[in-house]
């Protein structure tokens, strides 16, 4: 799920968000406006996130944050509008690594500590070749059609989320993984 739903932030920041946003009639001033708040709020929500998890439970704030990302993408694609686009790409940028720390939580209560480093490196190594085979595709896409490539990775997100679920982890296993 991990591999699936966290790289997005790169692609969104570092390469769509930009032109996006100057198609939608955004000055270059207020996209690094956008940028900067962005930034802010992530490193906000990023710190409150166990908050969320504290009010949700472990699962469902992980299986939340993942389909909101996947929503927001879905809408990102559909509106049009330099306000809107604006807010759109604040927020997705603002929430999009909210999941990250309860990711990090998730693993080490599940990874045995003994191979935690070496299980850690191969997510890790997995996430790097998925962006760079899922890169270059989104970026054909987003040549075409920047909604449409907000589009398909709304999907990819929201069919992570729902096949390779977190529910379906019991806790009981977290508690004995987290015991090693």
């Amino acid at each position: 799920l991990l591999v699936f739903t966290m790289p997005f932030t790169g692609t969104l920041i570092g390469v769509l968000a930009a032109p996006y946003l100057t198609q939608n009639g955004v000055s270059p001033f207020m996209v690094g406006v956008a940028l900067s708040v962005g930034s802010l709020m992530a490193a906000f929500t990023q710190r409150y996130a166990f908050k969320i998890e504290e009010w949700l439970g472990q699962r469902v704030a992980i299986t939340v944050l993942v389909l909101l990302q996947g929503i927001l993408y879905g809408i990102l694609a559909m509106i049009a509008g330099p306000i809107w686009a604006w807010l759109l790409v604040v927020l997705l940028y603002g929430t999009n690594d909210m999941k990250a720390p309860l990711f990090s939580a998730y693993q080490n209560a599940l990874i045995a500590s003994q191979s935690r480093a070496t299980v850690l490196s191969l997510i890790n190594m997995i996430v790097s070749l998925f962006i760079a085979i899922v890169a270059p595709i989104y970026a054909a896409i987003a040549t075409r059609s920047l909604p449409l490539a907000f589009l398909v990775m709304g999907s990819v997100i929201l069919v992570a989320g729902i096949t390779l679920r977190v529910d379906r982890l019991m806790p009981k296993q977290i508690a004995e993984n987290s015991m090693d």
